[in-house]
């Protein structure tokens, strides 16, 4: 448990959206991965960003672990269907993040308030029809190696890492010839979601290993519109602290 800050990637839920303010907290100060810092007395650095695709974080990840040596990585993964691209001109309805990349998902329109662009709107039209259904260009089997991919860039240069599946299948058992790589995930560093009496074949959990929104629900924490609240993050948190210090007292790093 020595490391010297918290970073973390993900999408709306890991930035708290729904959360604040309260007593003028930002969303991100009641976020689980403040809550964590705050319990270690070290510093946060949330790189969540709302509507954020896997895409983003694997982009993210190697530059800001870098840029923070001797951290807790927190990455939480969403759903594949996401995407981006660099597009830095977009209107301010759906901003590029500070990057300057757009996050492309299925379900854009849902958020999209009248008087969006055009551009937006048949952007994200066009990925949904072309790319996100045609499995040979979106897919490309990024669920293992994206899983991979972040572990062998946090053994390496960061203290402390925890892969956490938000959603239901974020990891699916649809290709045979990815099984290396499956086999090559050290689920050690995953975050597993407990449910009393469940036996983990329900389709959708991620080899077992459930997803945040299913455990909340599961738990009757209150959810908001979109996204769980505070009860919720107080649990995710203490469920990651209890798995830090388990992992301290295994010896696995």
């Amino acid at each position: 448990m020595n490391f010297d800050s918290v970073i973390a990637f993900g999408g709306s839920t890991v930035g708290g959206l729904e959360l604040g303010p309260v007593k003028g907290s930002t969303y991100h100060e009641l976020a689980f991965p403040q809550l964590v810092a705050d319990y270690f007395k070290v510093p946060c650095y949330n790189y969540s960003w709302p509507g954020a695709s896997n895409d983003r974080t694997s982009r993210l990840l190697p530059e800001k672990v870098l840029a923070h040596p001797n951290s807790l990585v927190l990455i939480s993964w969403v759903d594949f269907s996401r995407s981006e691209f660099f597009y830095p001109h977009c209107d301010s309805v759906v901003p590029a993040d500070p990057s300057g990349y757009i996050q492309l998902y299925i379900n854009l329109s849902e958020f999209l308030p009248k008087g969006s662009s055009h551009f937006v709107t048949e952007t994200n039209d066009f990925f949904y029809k072309n790319i996100f259904w045609d499995p040979n260009h979106h897919n490309n089997y990024r669920h293992y190696n994206s899983l991979l991919q972040a572990q062998l860039i946090c053994k390496k240069f960061s203290n402390c890492y925890i892969q956490i599946f938000e959603l239901p299948n974020i990891i699916l058992e649809y290709n045979i010839n990815q099984r290396i790589i499956l086999e090559n995930i050290d689920f050690d560093h995953v975050l597993k979601f407990s449910l009393q009496n469940h036996s983990y074949t329900v389709e959708g959990w991620n080899y077992g290993y459930g997803n945040l929104y299913d455990w909340s629900r599961f738990n009757q924490f209150p959810i908001g519109k979109y996204h769980v609240l505070h009860e919720s993050h107080r649990a995710l948190a203490d469920l990651i602290i209890d798995h830090i210090k388990n992992e301290n007292t295994t010896g696995r790093r």
